[in-house]
């Protein structure tokens, strides 16, 4: 009878024994794998902060949206950006000589730009400069050989260019998608062409 208690009391005791073990490395496998889960959380919500305001900029680029810098006399298109060497260009560049007339227009062309050949000037823009209802713009990049386009004002005050010959002139003048220009306006003394417009590429 002795030696039969004594045996299951130590069975009873090592089956605790392994309880215990088996309970303990749960805990510690369930405190790993949720730290684990949790340093990926914070590790992708720094991710997601970091994007977002890129997606933002290249939203605001893309749509054509403008606001202003009055105190240089420009208007960029919203959410732009410029590298180191385009800015300074930029800034060598500025302020126009006082044969322009209104705001510069700094913008970095889009697919919808090239690709489209949807090139709008924005209304605050056209407001400053002496564009008409409809009729001609004599273009230009770096004031060299002028072509001239067909433009018209769209419902929401915005410049529109003529599509197919805005195409062949950026294609011609080696215009591309994310190219940063800077876009200067000024009065014509031809009677076909209401407004020049030179455009002097950055970087």
């Amino acid at each position: 009878m002795g030696e039969v208690g004594g045996s299951s009391m130590k069975t009873t005791i090592w089956a605790r024994v392994r309880w215990w073990c088996s309970t303990w490395m749960n805990l510690r496998l369930r405190h790993l794998f949720c730290g684990s889960r949790w340093a990926m959380a914070l590790k992708m919500n720094s991710l997601w902060k970091r994007v977002i305001p890129l997606k933002i900029q290249i939203s605001g680029n893309e749509d054509g949206e403008a606001s202003s810098d009055d105190s240089e006399g420009i208007v960029h298109t919203r959410g732009l950006l410029l590298n180191e060497t385009e800015d300074a260009q930029l800034q060598g560049l500025l302020p126009l000589s006082d044969g322009f007339v209104g705001f510069a227009f700094v913008h970095r062309l889009t697919r919808t730009d090239i690709r489209l050949g949807m090139m709008k000037i924005p209304k605050k823009v056209a407001a400053a400069t002496p564009f008409e209802e409809q009729g001609v713009v004599g273009i230009s990049v770096d004031g060299r050989r002028f072509k001239k386009i067909s433009y018209k004002t769209a419902d929401d005050g915005r410049i529109v260019f003529g599509r197919k010959k805005w195409k062949d002139f950026a294609a011609s003048r080696g215009l591309k998608v994310n190219t940063a220009v800077l876009i200067g306006f000024k009065s014509s003394e031809r009677d076909d062409v209401h407004v020049l417009v030179i455009l002097k590429k950055l970087g």
